[in-house]
């Protein structure tokens, strides 16, 4: 057959697919989904990042200082306090000092 064709031939002219027209609703109601979409993945970022940074902050220790307690001299507040002072200090002065701050919790009744 000479005339005739074994594939299908695509559809031409009035056949043609028209392009969808798209409202001015529709184009922002898209846009409005795309912002959405856009703001729930830089928030999850965000929580991620900040998850990373308590994970590498959980194993990190913090340096301390150690204080030698040999060089120190004890001053006796009363039978269950006691404080540190530098040797050069003056004890009580050391002693009026830490009253100042403490004394709501030695007012209670309890005797130096």
């Amino acid at each position: 057959m000479p005339g005739s064709t074994t594939s299908q031939s695509k559809p031409r002219g009035k056949y043609k697919k028209q392009k969808k027209v798209e409202s001015e609703a529709d184009r922002l109601h898209k846009q409005r989904i795309q912002e959405r979409r856009d703001a729930l993945i830089q928030r999850l970022d965000y929580e991620k990042s900040r998850r990373m940074e308590k994970e590498l902050r959980r194993g990190q220790v913090l340096k301390t200082r150690e204080v030698d307690y040999t060089q120190l001299r004890t001053v006796r507040i009363d039978r269950r306090t006691s404080i540190y002072i530098k040797p050069g200090e003056n004890p009580e002065i050391a002693k009026d000092r830490f009253l100042k701050t403490y004394h709501k919790s030695f007012a209670a009744g309890e005797e130096l």
